[in-house]
Order: structure tokens, then sequence, then C-alpha cells
């Protein structure tokens, strides 16, 4: 003869997978902390190489523009002078005008404020009419 098993073992039954399905849902969770950690040292191992290669090819080319300013000391060309002009030859402003507006676009160009240009027409006046540096700044008044 066979005897059922009493109703109270199920919540026990119950309780136990409970516990099982908690410990698998914790181990999944580790798993996948673990896995983003991983990823994340692996971005930072990526870009420390990068910048690190960056920082070298920067070097580089110091190194190579160091190399070239002193054959031009050598040769009698004044640096300085030298590294003047080459950086006032870049643009220090630009203009872009795009689309159907500009067939109609009216530039100004203000020239910047220059004391020794502007001082005959007094401090900062274009033609003597206050407010130096509209348009054209100092130069109407060469």
């Amino acid at each position: 003869e066979r005897r059922e098993p009493p109703l109270d073992r199920e919540p026990r039954h119950s309780s136990e997978r409970e516990r099982a399905q908690l410990s698998i849902d914790e181990e999944k969770l580790e798993i996948a902390r673990k896995q983003a950690e991983a990823d994340h040292e692996q971005k930072l191992r990526h870009w420390r190489e990068r910048e690190q290669a960056e920082l070298e090819a920067l070097r580089q080319r110091q190194g190579l523009e160091v190399d070239f300013l002193a054959r031009l000391a050598k040769e009698g060309v004044n640096v300085t002078e030298y590294l003047v002009a080459k950086e006032t030859a870049k643009p220090t402003h630009h203009v872009r005008v795009d689309g159907a507006a500009a067939d109609l676009a009216k530039v100004h160009i203000c020239a910047p404020a220059d004391d020794s240009v502007s001082a005959g027409a007094g401090a900062g006046a274009v033609g003597g009419r206050g407010g130096g540096g509209g348009f054209l700044g100092g130069v109407l008044s060469r």
C-alpha cells in the first residue's frame, strides 16, 4: 500500500526551489558583473594604448620640429622671426556663407583695434566719429 506525501512538504520544496533559483540568479549576476568589469578593463587598456601612441607621435613630431629649427639656427636664420612669421600667416577668422543667402550676403571685415593707427583720430575714434573697432576699425583713419 502506498502512502501519499503529507501536504506540508509542498512549501518546503517550494522554498528549496526558490533558494536554488536565487543561487542561480546570484551566479548569473556575478558572471555578468565580471564580464562588465573585464569589458571595462579592456576599454581602458585600449584607451591607454591609443593615448600612448598619440603621445609618442606628438613627441616624434616635436623632435623633428626641434631638429629643423636647430638646423635653421645653424644656417643663421633668426628662429624667433621665422616662428612669428609662420604663426601670423595663419588666418585668425573664417567666414563661411552657404545656401541661397550666399548670393545676398554682405561681409563686413573689422580690422583689429590698433592704438598706433587710431592715435591720430583720438582714442579709438574713426574719422573723429567715436566708436573705434567698427566697420574697418582703425583702417579708415590712415
